[in-house]
């Protein structure tokens, strides 16, 4: 059922934009949106990832992008439908339409026309976090976000989530309807990162029997549990683990590196050719020092110096022990997931 499946247009580095949000900032409209959105289309990453989960950040973008004079084959534009706020869902055909509709007129009402055919579209739209809805809620979203694609309103349609074994399990389902077919694209998030390689564990399988076209991998930080800094407090991991990142942020100390540079190049160098990452900015100097990062491993060809690969592995089996590749609960039991 899937349209030709093209993601040229999709930079490496994708701009997350769940930072534009009170979870991180506390007044978000204090962000730099527009100097990001500036800068990072500047340095060649053309691709932004949003939600209408995450408070302003569609408003802002949309606010932002107005003010820009970015033609719209130059961005790449993805965003979320399903989940509303933190404890309310809308799966039904209704909602989603609705609320793709929504998403247009915030994203792009600002800098485009809906009569302009040929930029009235969103490039990717995910389900958002398919795994506190039943299998049949999410399988009647995704039929109509189908409809929405063959509308022309959006380009590709996907889940995001973070069960990887429930994301399996609802794209080999897709495969199998005839009113959705294969999946165009998935995000996942915190699956990839310094603390949790389980998303390499399941590439190949959604990638051939799930036929996913692109999977993105977000949150490297692991929604600021991977840092020096205090890690959030809506953060789901356990105590004991998140004592364990403590010492692997003083053991990086004492290495004359720091925790989040070394997860970030870590992220990066591990989904390299797989597919686009995500990662979110508050501010200007956040994206500058991702970014350069990124850079200098794309000259040096994606590869860890020996004192990094030795604090990897150090990280990964000593400090960390029996809590890499720890999970957290998230969403609602489904039955064999």
């Amino acid at each position: 059922m899937s349209s030709k499946r093209d993601f040229h247009n999709v930079s490496n580095l994708v701009l997350g934009c769940g930072t534009f949000n009170h979870q991180y900032n506390d007044d978000p409209t204090e962000v730099p949106v527009k100097q990001l959105l500036e800068l990072a289309m500047k340095s060649g990453v053309n691709t932004i990832d949003t939600s209408p989960y995450y408070g302003p950040s569609e408003l802002l973008i949309g606010q932002a992008l107005s003010q820009m004079s970015w033609k719209r084959s130059e961005l790449t534009i993805c965003t979320k439908v399903g989940r509303v706020e933190e404890d309310v869902f809308d799966y039904t055909a209704k909602g989603v339409r609705a609320s793709v509709m929504r998403s247009l007129k915030r994203l792009l009402g600002g800098s485009f026309t809906s009569e302009d055919n040929k930029s009235w579209y969103l490039d990717i739209v995910y389900l958002h976090d398919v795994e506190f809805q039943t299998v049949e809620q999410g399988l009647t979203a995704l039929r109509e976000l189908r409809v929405l694609q063959k509308e022309g309103y959006i380009h590709h349609i996907g889940i995001s989530g973070y069960p990887l074994d429930y994301l399996y399990k609802l794209a080999l389902l897709c495969v199998k309807d005839s009113n959705i077919g294969p999946l165009d694209c998935m995000l996942s998030y915190c699956n990839l990162n310094l603390q949790n390689i389980d998303l390499l564990n399941y590439y190949d399988l959604l990638k051939e029997e799930c036929q996913i076209g692109q999977i993105a991998n977000a949150s490297v930080l692991s929604m600021s549990l991977l840092r020096e800094q205090e890690t959030r407090y809506f953060h789901p991991a356990s105590p004991e683990l998140q004592e364990a990142v403590k010492s692997a942020a003083t053991y990086c100390n004492q290495k004359d590196m720091t925790l989040a540079d070394l997860a970030v190049k870590y992220a990066l160098v591990q989904w390299n050719l797989r597919g686009p990452t995500v990662i979110g900015f508050s501010n200007v100097a956040e994206f500058q020092e991702a970014f350069k990062i990124y850079t200098t491993l794309s000259q040096d060809g994606y590869t860890l110096t020996e004192s990094e690969q030795q604090a990897v592995s150090h990280i990964q089996h000593e400090i960390l022990g029996t809590h890499f590749n720890e999970k957290w609960s998230s969403g609602i039991t489904h039955p064999d997931s």
